[in-house]
């Protein structure tokens, strides 16, 4: 008894196969309990519906297939699965060192949110046969997946993608056709591209918003959207290139502020503060004080950075061209 005080308690994954005639997995585990144990399950059912001679049925089966989950200490799982009725028996993990498969509670807290969302059937897979390393670690805001956590496999041009949530280390479970517009960056995939892509695409777009903004326009509800997306997707995600971290952040603060999301802001521009010296590169830093100084009215700033850019030239890019329009603009 005390070296059970002493362990965790587990989620344990048990392979359940329901045999014609035989009970429920809760009344397994209620009889089992009945004997001084403290044993939970979670075994979520559903009732697909089925046509047959031509009136609707309703068929209760596991959502899980043959899997349900108990949680409990090693030794009262053991003993539950030893027993010899009820066909519960424990899911090997060769990838894990405890041998057998178990969950964590944040994990599972996260798979319980995707299961109460699905009303048909949630297909189990191999993670092996999934290149996660490809995907972005992402958390969905709102919507019936609201606080779901997974790794994002975004389709090829498309604004939707497949989130992959990993049950145990070797299955997984999928959630399919996910709007982007609603999930938040948490940690962008190694080698990827993204990071810089949607902030790239964004600017032109937010530079646009900036003009009807300083003009004392009212942005109208697509303008507002864009903002609010942007905001909610990249506003928490650490970027490993600190330059382009520091880039994100300025942007990220100008649509803050634009917003009045005086929390979000005070949180990024901390941020900033420990990033803006990586900002070298003299267009970078020049597109930085161009949406600081309209975002704030700062007339001042904008000369006195304006008169630290090159003279147009043959030489220079169309970008870098675009970059001094736009401060002739607002200088007049």
């Amino acid at each position: 008894m005390e070296a059970q005080k002493a362990e965790e308690r587990k989620w344990y994954v048990l392979h359940f196969i329901k045999k014609s005639g035989k009970t429920t997995p809760q009344k397994y585990i209620d009889d089992f309990n009945k004997e001084g144990y403290g044993l939970e399950l979670y075994a979520p059912v559903i009732r697909p519906a089925q046509v047959n001679h031509g009136k609707v049925e309703y068929k209760e089966r596991l959502l899980t297939f043959y899997y349900v989950f108990v949680r409990g200490f090693f030794e009262e799982v053991k003993e539950l699965c030893l027993r010899p009725n009820n066909d519960l028996s424990f899911l090997l993990d060769r990838g894990s060192e405890n041998r057998y498969a178990t969950i964590s509670d944040s994990d599972m807290e996260n798979f319980m949110i995707y299961a109460r969302a699905q009303t048909n059937a949630l297909s189990f897979f191999n993670l092996e046969d999934i290149e996660l390393n490809e995907g972005d670690v992402v958390e969905i805001v709102g919507g019936e997946y609201d606080g779901l956590k997974g790794t994002f496999l975004p389709k090829s041009r498309s604004s939707k993608g497949n989130l992959v949530i990993s049950v145990t280390a070797a299955l997984g479970a999928m959630a399919w056709n996910v709007d982007a517009r609603h999930v938040r960056i948490l940690e962008f995939a190694q080698d990827t591209r993204r990071q810089y892509d949607i902030v790239d695409a964004f600017i032109p777009k937010f530079l646009l918003i900036l003009r009807k903004f300083h003009a004392g326009k009212e942005l109208d509800a697509k303008d507002k959207s864009l903002l609010n997306v942007f905001s909610l997707r990249m506003g928490v995600v650490s970027l490993s290139n600190h330059k382009a971290e520091a880039k994100l952040l300025a942007v990220l603060m100008c649509v803050q502020f634009i917003l009045g999301d005086v929390a979000a802001l005070k949180n990024t521009q901390e941020r900033f503060e420990k990033r803006k010296a990586a900002l070298t590169n003299i267009w970078t830093i020049a597109l930085v004080e161009l949406m600081m100084s309209v975002t704030l009215n700062d007339c001042q700033r904008l000369r006195e950075a304006y008169k630290r850019l090159p003279l147009p030239s043959e030489n220079l890019t169309k970008t870098q061209r675009e970059m001094i329009d736009e401060y002739r603009y607002y200088l007049g």
